[in-house]
């Protein structure tokens, strides 16, 4: 009724929902580089506006409270992050730089945390659509007797393994060093939050084919990981073996909040399905 068509206006009026679709223009490119940033360094693929996509739902999806703002620049997007800060992401052609905008400095180790735990969900999330991603985190450095541009050190690696101004950058500057304290602690980080990557799930699948051995016994599985009935079918009918129970779980987790595909849940998945199963995650 037309009534009813004026309440469903008002309602996404007042909801004001927008959708956000990444630009794939190469013009008003953002190239400058800071000195305070951190950089994802990478080799795939993936293309910018399918990072910038990836890097945005995941960010958005982790706190209900993180707004997005428009950029002059279409490779850079700009998130207002709780407790008063904003993180700008660039997507350089070789890497994501991470500008950090701060107002309370004894916040910072926290939120840098928080960001990289959205990163490596962001990147895990790539590779299961691009399995070719690689990469590494990295300062700039600062030695400008170095005539290479935009050199990098590479994290993570010891303090001592730094030239002599980086070593000291990260002592004495604030935002650097959150940056490479965070990194070097970035595989516990990655182990508190137990995402599961492509490489984990590969290893997961090459386990259970010995363990989930019967038709009955995936289809179990991939009704636990939240996959209906007929995307099981083609998926049982599609593949065979270990690229079967791949293909569920990778299925899982794009259906599944990537700050939610961890471990513990899949632990929990597999251990409805079948206890003896549980020892593929370890």
């Amino acid at each position: 009724s037309r009534q009813s068509k004026k309440e469903e206006n008002e309602y996404f009026i007042s909801h004001k929902s927008y959708l956000f679709i990444p630009s794939a223009r190469i013009v008003g490119v953002c190239k400058k580089k800071e000195l305070s940033s951190l950089f994802i360094v990478h080799q795939s693929k993936v293309t910018p506006p399918d990072m910038i996509g990836m890097f945005v739902h995941t960010f958005m999806t982790s706190n209900t409270t993180i707004q997005l703002y428009p950029s002059e620049d279409h490779n850079a997007v700009t998130l207002a992050l709780p407790k008063g800060f904003t993180l700008i992401l660039v997507f350089h052609e070789d890497s994501v730089e991470l500008i950090l905008k701060s107002r309370d400095p004894k916040e910072l180790a926290t939120i840098c945390t928080e960001v990289l735990v959205c990163c490596i969900s962001a990147l895990s999330g790539i590779r299961t659509f691009f399995p070719d991603l690689s990469y590494r985190y990295a300062l700039l450095c600062l030695d400008s007797s170095n005539n290479t541009i935009n050199k990098y050190e590479l994290l993570p690696q010891p303090v001592d393994k730094l030239c002599q101004i980086c070593k000291n950058s990260v002592r004495k500057d604030n935002q650097r060093k959150a940056w490479y304290d965070t990194v070097q602690d970035k595989e516990k980080t990655a182990e508190d939050l137990d995402v599961m990557s492509l490489d984990n799930l590969t290893k997961v699948a090459t386990d259970l084919t010995s363990i989930l051995t019967s038709r009955r016994q995936r289809e179990e599985l991939a009704l636990a990981c939240n996959i209906d009935q007929d995307e099981a079918n083609i998926i049982m009918s599609k593949y065979s073996g270990k690229q079967q129970l791949l293909m569920i779980l990778l299925t899982w987790v794009t259906k599944t909040d990537p700050s939610k595909a961890t471990k513990q849940k899949l632990f929990d998945i597999l251990f409805r399905v079948n206890p003896s199963a549980l020892k593929a995650l370890k």
